[in-house]
């Protein structure tokens, strides 16, 4: 509970300290879209994929120029941060007694087999699938006509998946798949890594350049409100 409300007041307050930012630039120069703002909290609260795809979906709805790389960058500098100043903020807490971890118990890998692995990661790409099936038919279907809409959704297509995971869940199970948490967590770590790895070599230096300012002030105004 406290995670789930510490996300998500971060993720407001970032984006209104930001959208704030905007306005303040818009004043004092040429106008920006307001859309940079709410990239800020995608970048740095949600990560590189969803600021990617949010981005992108913003270039095509509203004309938000160069939105898939700047929620990149953001999100680049979100780690940049996060290194810089998140692991000696919690080691310094930890020091101060402020972080109280309770001793895990040590875990047994030995009957995870690859072949678990490999269901575990089937299941996964199943799930995937089903969401590409579920957009590709709106798409073609009732949504064909709402190209906006659909842009939208195709943004938010994790949530779609996150959706389909929880309620097959069960299912597999049911039907002799037995899933892990250990293993989905195996999977998830070395996934993240990977991503993070492939947004930060995805980011063009070209936009950077032509929006520096603008990026900066964003991403040190929404370290320091973090």
């Amino acid at each position: 509970m406290a995670m789930g409300m510490g996300f998500s007041i971060m993720a407001v307050l970032q984006g209104l300290v930001a959208i704030l930012c905007i306005a303040v630039l818009s004043n004092f120069g040429e106008p920006l879209h307001p859309g940079l703002g709410l990239l800020l909290p995608l970048g740095l609260n949600q990560g590189p994929g969803q600021a990617l795809s949010m981005g992108n979906a913003w270039e095509e709805i509203s004309g938000l120029h160069s939105g898939g790389q700047i929620g990149l960058i953001l999100a680049a500098s979100g780690f940049f941060w996060s290194i810089v100043f998140g692991i000696p903020l919690a080691i310094y807490g930890q020091k101060k007694g402020w972080i109280q971890q309770k001793p895990e118990p040590t875990k047994k890998y030995e009957n995870e087999s690859t072949e678990d692995i490999n269901t575990h990661i089937m299941i996964i790409a199943l799930i995937y699938l089903l969401t590409f099936g579920i957009l590709y038919a709106l798409s073609t279907g009732p949504l064909a006509q709402e190209p906006k809409h659909m842009s939208m959704l195709w943004g938010f297509h994790f949530l779609i998946a996150l959706i389909l995971a929880l309620c097959t869940r069960s299912l597999w199970s049911k039907i002799g798949f037995s899933l892990s948490n250990t293993t989905l967590t195996q999977i998830t770590n070395t996934t993240v890594d990977f991503v993070t790895c492939s947004a930060l070599i995805a980011v063009q230096l070209s936009i950077l350049q032509e929006n520096v300012w603008v990026i900066s002030i964003l991403s040190i105004t929404g370290m320091l409100t973090t």
